[in-house]
């Protein structure tokens, strides 16, 4: 009877994981922002790193989002569907990408909108911290 329990803890370690790599993705571009700022790193190479990670990012706010809503949290879809309804929007409009010539100016502007991220990341977190260990708690 124990493995099944255990094994509603599955989409909640994948939830944990996708939740750990997006808070990775905001932190290196915000480094990467601010090494910017700092000229550590030249507007090109910038631009080329972050616009790598649009994709990545999108692709597991979906899936961070869909097992949400697998898992029936309320919480975690109503807090994370509008910033993920908000990127794709952003991302097939083209307004996502950082553009070389204007990055200087959209600077401040993309440091905020990641902080933002960071703060919905980071409550996702501890939505999926709290989910986990209340599965974890009720299988024992």
């Amino acid at each position: 009877g124990g493995d099944v329990s255990y094994a509603s803890l599955v989409p909640y370690l994948f939830m944990f994981a996708i939740v750990a790599l997006l808070l990775g993705i905001l932190m290196f571009a915000l480094i990467t922002l601010s090494d910017l700022e700092s000229d550590l790193v030249n507007p090109h190479d910038c631009a080329v790193r972050l616009n790598s990670l649009l994709l990545p990012e999108i692709v597991l706010q979906s899936m961070l989002c869909t097992f949400f809503m697998v898992t029936l949290s309320v919480t975690g879809t109503v807090t994370n569907l509008p910033l993920l309804v908000y990127n794709l929007r952003m991302f097939f409009s083209g307004k996502m990408e950082l553009d070389v010539t204007e990055i200087f100016k959209q600077l401040p502007g993309e440091k905020r909108q990641r902080m933002v991220k960071l703060v919905m990341y980071m409550v996702a977190f501890v939505i999926v911290v709290f989910h986990l260990a209340e599965v974890a708690l009720t299988a024992v």
